[in-house]
């Protein structure tokens, strides 16, 4: 295996199968492949996996000059995938989270010779392929097999034209400039090009067969691909989780030796924030260096992370065509902050407008000419004659070169928008917006974001005849894109700034409206918004930031579009309610409460109708309102064991405008009524509430945890009187035969008393041990004051005799949550034959293999399961997890409502 410190390349280190095959020869038992809960694959094991996916596609006739379009989710099999295509075949990496559309777009664009997915996940790209005569090969994995190791099954004998393994001049990979089909140019990666990059790596990172890597990236992004190559070609092991998340993140640095990772500035935006809270792993891992790319990161976070990590972070310059162009040192000595490094294997210069090389000091264009720029895009003379400038490449970013050589990039040329490392093109939105009705222009540009770097909005021009609010453009683009591609604000414009050619100024309009999309909107820029915000605005947005934790919110900011959650759904109607005098039952958080100006209204209404605290009225009694709209058959969810639907608040969005949503709460978390204390008795009133709804099926359900029993329930009844139901979803179900497997029996006059009494008893434990565990977490010179804010606390509980100081909603609340623990305890589920779809948990920290074993003994054939990343229901039904779990539910929806 070749020394990484000192590297000389030779003819044979472009040789891109041998070149592993070395290092596996060299270590053959040395752990190669890792990922949490699976066996390691060695080395020797890797070269034998590469070589049969290689030779399993020459046997189907898919050789080294044939294009093959990898769709699979991020973790061990994707990794080794990528690898073992590219080692005989042109690997093609498409986002599994991509549209039908985008699919159908992508694929007659590259027209693969054939599609790679999971046999064991549901994607749209199988009925694209299918429609466009591509062939769909399946990747199997099998328990208990090492990370990694899968079967290729689906393809069919044919004569391959170019077998073996790949030369140095084979395109490896196909990459794109932007993502979308109109505007992107492809780009072929040769070996020779992206091993010179790689083995450069190696060297200048000094990466050995000691070092462990981390790689949080997907692998459709280069980022992780080049991640991926570089590690392995030095001999070190390769961390490759499932899809991305913080708890996953510092879980695989606590469970391996990670020496290295790299990730794009939006993870490090996301590690940094949470490593307070993650300290305890943090001291005890010993990281050499870690990499930021696909963006810069502020010099703030930066700092931070170097502090807590203890190890140097290496900032970069790349992109599709030049590979790593800049990097910064790996000894801290040697870096600038600001800049993204020195030139790497090529030579960088800055290009000014008259078309002459500007000396030092001086802002152009970035320009780089060397050994690893790609060699033209493919059938496009027209942009292989606008990205050269004589034998330099014109990256379309701009900066500048320093007296040392170091390159500090100062602007973006390219329109395209960087939503924490996805690219968006503006003119993709465009077009998508542009089909509504009402608009009659419009123009997407990019404005900054905190942690993303940069988010999504749009200027439009309405017709004269035509009305539309931004609520309603944004949910006409959700129709059509990707969830990343769709403006988060839409501005209402009387024009848009254009050039004396008719060019739209994207950057103008970002300049212009910076501050406004900052900030509360104003009226002269922003249509329905009102001007000033009225006293009790102004202090409902008080509230709001606190419950958030953020320093700026609109009176019409959405508040899950803010970041909001069920949990904090709770906290901020608890605030409301202790501050306003006000209750307002969670659903409303559906109706006009989403927003402060919204909520401010309902207040008013309420106060102006009784000086006495009065609980708001929602439109429906009986259901909880997500989304009345939409031509698809209704969804109706059903919560967990605390009762509320409003978990299923980001599920309800992300299915779409289309997707009509109710939320079934439980009987009693008003105070009106005694909670019920059995399944079939909660399932039995679920359906006289959804009935008045939708009187006849058929039905689709869907429930979490508990409430996955519940819709269990509600569909065997459904069935029972002949009414037809479409699909039940179970999103991690609780056990189906808890009865059978507990002795605590308990009366339903014992049950009724226990959730009023005993509720009241656990209140009080809890407040309590709250109490003592806040007072002790405080410093010495806090904690008598705060003793004594308590004690007036429970003095005035004393007077009045008022426990819950006229808020007995925990109460309700907590008898609830009991009346669910115990009805799951005493129901034991039977055999249905009806369609189901099962979405398990990949990350629970407990055994529940047998659980799911009961399960499915009790299902019939009409049964879809899958896995949903989250260690709980409820962080699976949260971001970044419940975007593909939505992707999931909705392609079993539409299976089901084709049937």
């Amino acid at each position: 295996m070749p020394d990484g410190s000192n590297l000389t390349l030779t003819r044979d280190l472009l040789d891109f199968s041998g070149s592993l095959e070395r290092v596996a020869q060299a270590q053959p038992n040395a752990k190669a492949i890792l990922a949490p809960g699976r066996r390691p694959l060695s080395f020797a094991g890797l070269i034998r996996q590469m070589t049969d996916v290689r030779e399993t596609l020459n046997s189907w006739g898919i050789g080294r000059e044939d294009r093959v379009a990898v769709i699979l989710t991020d973790g061990p099999e994707a990794t080794v995938a990528f690898l073992g295509v590219t080692s005989g075949a042109i690997y093609i990496a498409l986002n599994p989270a991509y549209t039908h559309g985008e699919f159908e777009a992508y694929l007659t664009l590259l027209r693969p010779k054939a599609i790679i997915v999971s046999a064991a996940e549901e994607t749209p790209a199988r009925e694209v392929a299918e429609n466009l005569g591509i062939p769909t090969i399946e990747l199997v994995v099998e328990e208990g097999d090492p990370a990694g190791h899968f079967v290729l099954t689906g393809g069919s004998h044919s004569f391959c034209s170019l077998p073996g393994p790949s030369q140095a001049d084979d395109v490896a990979l196909l990459s794109f400039t932007s993502a979308t089909t109109e505007l992107s140019k492809i780009v072929p990666v040769r070996h020779r090009h992206w091993l010179i990059a790689a083995w450069d790596r190696v060297r200048r990172l000094e990466i050995t067969p000691e070092d462990c890597a981390l790689n949080p990236m997907p692998l459709f992004h280069g980022h992780g691909q080049f991640l991926a190559l570089s590690a392995l070609l030095g001999g070190a092991s390769l961390v490759c989780p499932p899809r991305f998340d913080l708890i996953k993140f510092f879980d695989c640095l606590e469970r391996y030796p990670v020496t290295f990772y790299s990730a794009s500035f939006a993870i490090h935006e996301a590690i940094a924030s949470q490593l307070p809270n993650y300290r305890h792993i943090v001291r005890n891992i010993n990281l050499r260096f870690f990499k930021i790319g696909s963006g810069r990161l502020d010099r703030a976070v930066v700092d931070t992370l170097e502090e807590e990590f203890r190890a140097p972070a290496i900032e970069l310059y790349s992109n599709s065509e030049a590979c790593i162009v800049t990097a910064n040192p790996l000894h801290s000595a040697c870096r600038k902050y600001g800049s993204a490094g020195l030139p790497v294997l090529s030579e960088v210069a800055i290009l000014a407008n008259d078309g002459t090389i500007l000396p030092p000091g001086h802002d152009g264009e970035i320009i780089v000419r060397g050994p690893c720029i790609f060699d033209g895009y493919i059938d496009n003379p027209d942009a292989d004659a606008a990205a050269f400038h004589k034998d330099w490449f014109r990256t379309g970013d701009m900066g500048h070169l320093d007296m040392d050589g170091y390159l500090f990039i100062t602007g973006r040329i390219k329109e395209i928008i960087n939503r924490g490392g996805e690219k968006i093109s503006p003119l993709e939105v465009d077009h998508i917006l542009q089909q509504h009705p009402a608009v009659q222009d419009v123009a997407t540009f990019a404005y900054p974001h905190s942690t993303l770097g940069e988010d999504v909005a749009a200027a439009v021009i309405l017709r004269k005849e035509g009305q539309a609010s931004e609520e309603e453009l944004i949910c006409f683009a959700r129709e059509s894109l990707a969830h990343f591609k769709v403006p988060r604000r839409v501005i209402f414009v009387d024009e848009l700034p254009r050039t004396a050619t008719g060019k739209i100024l994207r950057k103008k309009l970002s300049e212009i409206f910076e501050d406004v999309l900052k900030s509360a909107p104003k009226p002269a820029q922003i249509s329905q918004i009102k001007s000033t915000a009225t006293p009790l605005e102004t202090a409902l947005t008080g509230v709001w930031k606190s419950v958030l934790e953020l320093d700026e919110i609109s009176p019409d900011d959405d508040f899950f579009l803010l970041g909001g959650d069920s949990l904090l759904a709770a906290t901020l109607f608890a605030e409301v309610s202790a501050v306003f005098g006000v209750e307002l039952p969670l659903k409303a958080i559906f109706d006009d409460a989403a927003t402060i100006e919204g909520m401010a209204e309902i207040i008013g209404e309420t106060r102006s109708a009784s000086t006495a605290k009065a609980a708001y009225k929602p439109r429906s009694e009986d259901v909880v309102v997500m989304n009345a709209d939409g031509h698809l058959p209704p969804l109706f969810a059903v919560g967990g064991n605390g009762g509320h639907s409003i978990g299923f608040a980001h599920v309800a969005r992300l299915l779409g405008p289309e997707q009509p949503f109710f939320g079934l709460d439980s009987v009693g978390l008003d105070g009106k009524e005694e909670p019920l204390i059995r399944i079939e008795d909660i399932a039995a009133e679920h359906i006289r509430r959804l009935q008045k709804v939708q009187p006849e099926g058929p039905y689709y359900l869907i429930g979490a945890c508990f409430g996955g029993r519940v819709a269990y329930e509600i569909a065997q009844q459904l069935t029972r009187d002949d009414h037809d139901v479409g699909l039940t979803i179970m999103l991690d179900p609780s056990d189906p035969l808890m009865k059978q497997k507990t002795d605590k029996k308990i009366s339903a006059g014992g049950m009724a008393r226990l959730t009023r009494s005993d509720a009241t008893k656990s209140f009080v434990r809890a407040r309590l041990n709250l109490y003592w565990s806040e007072l002790k977490s405080l410093p010495w010179g806090e904690r008598y004051q705060y003793a004594r804010d308590k004690l007036g606390i429970m003095k005035e509980v004393a007077t009045t005799r008022d426990l819950h100081r006229g808020n007995p909603t925990q109460l309700y609340w907590d008898a609830v949550f009991r009346a669910n623990k115990m009805a799951g305890a005493s129901y034991s589920a039977t055999s249905y034959s009806g369609p189901v779809a099962v979405f398990w948990c990949s990350d629970r920290p407990d055994d529940t293999s047998k659980q799911r074993e009961d399960w499915l003994s009790l299902l019939g054939n009409q049964l879809v399961v899958s896995e949903g990343t989250g260690d709980t229901t409820g962080t699976m039904m949260l971001p970044p997890h419940v975007e593909p779990l939505c992707e999931k539910i909705r392609d079993s929806l539409r299976l089901a409502q084709r049937r």
